[in-house]
C-alpha cells in the first residue's frame, strides 16, 4: 500500500498515528435504500510507544435511505490520531446527515 503509484499515505501521518484500521473490499450498494459491510482488522500503538499491538479483527456495517443507486467495493484505511477517536469508532452510533458520492471504474 505505502507503494502505490499515488504515493501511499504520507509517513508523517502514519508516524502520528494512534491507530490505524484496514478494511480490505467494503462493500457498499443502495436502491433507494443501501447497506455497507467490510472486515477487517486494527492496531494500535502500544503504550510505551515502541512498536503496534496485535491485530483486533473490526467489522464495518451500515445502512441508509433517499436518492442513491449503485454498488462499489473500496479498500478503507482509517487512521486514527488519538484513544479517544478509537473509542468512538468502536461505539454503535447512529448518524442523520448527508453525501454525494460519485463512483466509476
Amino acid at each position: 500500500m505505502m507503494r502505490a503509484s499515488d504515493h501511499g499515505i504520507p509517513h508523517d501521518l502514519i508516524d502520528k498515528a494512534h491507530c490505524v484500521v484496514v478494511v480490505p473490499g467494503m462493500k457498499k450498494a443502495g436502491f433507494i435504500f443501501g447497506a455497507k459491510y467490510g472486515r477487517g482488522f486494527a492496531v494500535c500503538r502500544r503504550h510505551d510507544g515502541v512498536g503496534w499491538s496485535a491485530p483486533a479483527a473490526m467489522r464495518v456495517e451500515g445502512g441508509s435511505v433517499g436518492f442513491q443507486i449503485g454498488a462499489s467495493d473500496t479498500d478503507v484505511v482509517l487512521l486514527v490520531m488519538n484513544d479517544r477517536g478509537m473509542q468512538h469508532l468502536l461505539s454503535d452510533k447512529f448518524t442523520i446527515g448527508g453525501d454525494a458520492t460519485a463512483a466509476a471504474g
